[in-house]
């Protein structure tokens, strides 16, 4: 019933359990196996394991409350959507058809969503750091998104348009209908932001987002160092180094 690889992340998450309303206490986890599992933490077993044969090892992953998905980010540039529903076991994991598809093509380092900000930070094995704004108040807006990338599917594949889709209002409720049963492409709630690469001669290991106005951000690095970065939301890669913090010591 575990995993058969290193577990990589842990996160608990409580529910309300869908007849009873009860709270259900579950624990989350993501292996190097490609594989999350989800487990009842009053029962302490697993009740569930979700993830496909196609995908990766699964390094870090990051629960975007707001719109119920979980995004886990493995060994190449696709950070895939997992959509988090309400189960008698807790949650179920549904794997969604979408992805966010990172400039990076080396292994997810860290993840981490910063609320205030609705902004997605992902750090690869390459020292990028990419940011993607996420849409999560804006449904008008995926709606567009989605009617375009429709149309242009049905157009670039020769397909015969879909009998349901016959006229401007008819398409409108078509997809606010798709929307509603969360039967669409979640990668278009998160659009490119900006994208930097820290200190190329040192591996980043890790980073943690200072709160405040300025989007700051401690990174520290294989040689123990931890450097003070201001970073710019805009598709740019300049970025200001603040200094050095110190070093951390391993022992």
């Amino acid at each position: 019933m575990g995993h058969t690889e290193p577990i990589s992340q842990l996160q608990t998450i409580v529910t309300r359990h869908p007849t009873r309303g009860t709270p259900l206490r579950s624990l989350i986890s993501s292996s190097k196996d490609g594989l999350l599992k989800v487990w009842d933490l009053e029962k302490q077993q697993c009740v569930g394991t979700f993830g496909d044969s196609g995908l990766s090892k699964i390094h870090d992953f990051v629960m975007i409350g707001e719109l119920s998905i979980l995004v886990a980010g493995g060994t190449d540039n696709k950070l895939v959507v997992f959509i988090v529903e309400s189960s008698e076991n807790g949650i179920n994991l549904k794997l969604n058809s979408g992805s966010v598809v990172k400039e990076s093509n080396h292994r997810a380092v860290q993840m981490h969503f910063d609320k205030k900000r609705s902004v997605l930070i992902c750090l690869s094995a390459d020292n990028r750091i990419e940011a993607f704004i996420v849409n999560v108040d804006k449904p008008e807006s995926i709606l567009k998104k989605l009617t375009r990338q429709t149309k242009k599917s049905l157009k670039r594949t020769h397909s015969e348009a879909n009998p349901d889709l016959q006229d401007e209002k008819q398409d409108k409720e078509y997809f606010e209908q798709k929307i509603a049963n969360k039967d669409y492409d979640f990668g278009l709630h998160f659009s490119k932001s900006a994208i930097w690469t820290v200190d190329s001669q040192n591996k980043a290991r890790s980073f943690s987002i200072i709160p405040g106005k300025n989007f700051d951000c401690i990174v520290s690095f294989h040689n123990n160092r931890c450097v003070h970065y201001e970073f710019k939301l805009e598709l740019t890669d300049n970025f200001k180094a603040l200094g050095t913090i110190g070093e951390l010591s391993s022992h």
